[in-house]
């Protein structure tokens, strides 16, 4: 059996199954692989739903690759569908907004004319700065930016890499 190319099956409760749709994107973790997370899209949206004790979900459906084989059938997963996303925007986990690095790493930069405005900290050539941005959408978890000098693909800074995490959580993200 060919198991690099695997089918997710989510039950979703009726509350959210309204806001999925085929090809949106998946994220998923396994007990077995604790630390590590998978991705995928979803294919299929079933119409017809399962209630059991009064509780209806329906059924959706995701491709997942699985080229290493961690993956095995019948693993449980908890899943995320990352329902709404703006195409083509930076995706942002919030711990970024909320990120403040001390005095040493800002290297001068005066965040007092930021004062009203979102901001985050992007590294760019080994260097901190400080990037205004205006905030679409979020999950609570993760939010897209929707203006500001914010590109897909720059690190932001979520925490100090060699520094107290009780400061914030996170790592460096490229988002």
């Amino acid at each position: 059996e060919d198991l690099s190319l695997m089918r997710l099956d989510t039950r979703v409760s009726e509350s959210d199954i309204g806001a999925i749709k085929n090809g949106e994107s998946v994220t998923f973790s396994v007990p077995a692989w604790p630390g590590r997370t998978f991705g995928g899209l979803v294919t299929m949206v079933r119409v017809h739903p399962r209630t059991v004790n009064h509780v209806v979900t329906y059924d959706v459906i995701s491709r997942v690759t699985n080229p290493d084989l961690a993956l095995k059938p019948g693993m449980t997963a908890l899943v995320t569908i990352h329902v709404g996303v703006v195409s083509g925007k930076p995706l942002i986990s919030n711990a970024a907004l909320v990120y403040r690095p001390d005095a040493e790493m800002l290297g001068g930069i005066d965040l007092s004319k930021f004062k009203h405005q979102s901001i985050v900290f992007r590294l760019r050539k080994n260097r901190v700065e400080a990037v205004p941005v205006i905030i679409g959408e979020t999950d609570g978890i993760h939010s897209v930016v929707v203006g500001g000098d914010l590109s897909l693909g720059d690190q932001v800074i979520l925490r100090d890499h060699m520094g107290d995490s009780r400061k914030s959580h996170g790592g460096l993200f490229g988002g």
